[in-house]
């Protein structure tokens, strides 16, 4: 299973110290890595069959920083969405209203050059 960061640099950004949780963050590395290489249409073939052990991560050599950097803002959104929203919380006229984000802007940002512009083909 390929990945631009490894375990244990998701795990520094997320300040976890156990080993408890190795498998859920490989699984975030590799999907965050997979769109990555989708939204960049990066020649790189897919390496996303999801074996289930977090040891059978391989973090590709030299990879951009770039990819570094949004492979990790990515795993950390997909890893904590069940605990947070990412979303704004507030009140209109008809009441209480969350509006929950479906879009990266830092991943965005972070790839900002390298994605591919949305269009007809």
């Amino acid at each position: 299973m390929k990945s631009y960061a490894s375990v244990a640099d998701l795990k520094a950004r997320l300040g976890i110290t156990d080993s408890n949780h190795d498998d859920e963050l490989a699984l975030a590395l590799v999907s965050a890595t997979r769109y990555i290489d989708l939204r960049t249409d990066t020649d790189a073939v897919a390496d996303d069959d999801w074996t289930g052990n977090a040891a059978d991560v391989v973090v590709e050599s030299a990879p951009k920083a770039s990819y570094v950097a949004a492979t990790l803002a990515m795993a950390v959104r997909i890893h904590k969405s069940p605990d947070v929203p990412f979303g704004v919380a507030g009140m209109s006229d008809q009441g209480m209203v969350a509006y929950v984000r479906q879009t990266m802007p830092e991943v965005e940002l972070i790839l900002f050059g390298e994605t591919l512009t949305p269009g007809v083909a």
